[in-house]
């Protein structure tokens, strides 16, 4: 919801890719800051790595995911709601994804870069999803900073942030495959047609948004457990035998 609001308030009001990009980050760490009160995860390629290489249950994988993509596309229901009139106003009615002056898609979900292809966007995806699984998991281990559990949350949105403000220029801000395929799914469904589903050869949304995250997510997860977990279990090892 703190998203796609912020995308909204830019794209409408500033029209401006980099302004963009600020709100989208900082609406992104606000929706983390508030979601980390719920203990949601708020991503599915953060529930669906931990259950693979974090020990989390398994048995709540598929409510967790499916929360989270129904929350997503309750949130771009309640958005675009909001700012029906704006939308309108801006598009004369005519709904366009992208492409166009007055397209409206890339409000709710992401398209890739003119420049981008499909495996610059795989790419792309799986090093900010790695960034945000490592930098997740770092704070997350009492045994690294021993950050005050209080703060993990206000650390993660900063990263999040970040990670969407450097990395944005390919993808936009994908990194949540439930916010975006939830939105694509709920354009169609309000008269944006199959558009939202073409770009780059009708492989970008599975590519971009779903595949290229949860890879990413991984491969932060075992990067982070092979050069810094590991450590720690060393020393443990090393203690227990003194």
């Amino acid at each position: 919801l703190m998203v796609t609001g912020s995308a909204a308030s830019y794209s409408l009001k500033f029209g401006n890719s980099v302004t963009e990009l600020l709100g989208i980050g900082f609406g992104a760490g606000a929706g983390v800051l508030l979601g980390a009160l719920v203990r949601g995860h708020l991503n599915p390629i953060v529930t669906t790595a931990l259950a693979i290489t974090r020990g989390f249950d398994y048995r709540k994988v598929m409510c967790y995911v499916t929360a989270q993509y129904l929350g997503a596309f309750s949130a771009t229901a309640l958005v675009f709601a909001n700012y029906y009139n704006a939308i309108n106003a801006f598009d004369g009615g005519i709904r366009s994804g992208f492409g166009e002056n007055t397209s409206t898609g890339m409000i709710f979900t992401t398209f890739p870069n003119p420049s981008a292809s499909i495996y610059g966007v795989l790419l792309d995806q799986i090093i900010c999803a790695s960034l945000v699984m490592m930098a997740v998991l770092t704070v997350m281990d009492d045994t690294n900073l021993q950050i005050p559990k209080y703060l993990i949350p206000v650390l993660i949105s900063i990263i999040i942030c970040g990670v969407i403000v450097s990395f944005g220029f390919n993808c936009g801000a994908a990194l949540n495959p439930a916010r975006d395929l939830s939105a694509r799914v709920f354009l169609l469904l309000v008269g944006y047609g199959d558009d939202v589903f073409l770009p780059l050869n009708g492989l970008y949304w599975l590519i971009g948004g779903i595949i290229g995250p949860h890879l990413g997510a991984l491969v932060g997860s075992v990067i982070y457990l092979m050069l810094i977990d590991i450590q720690h279990k060393t020393c443990e090892h090393i203690v227990l035998l003194k």
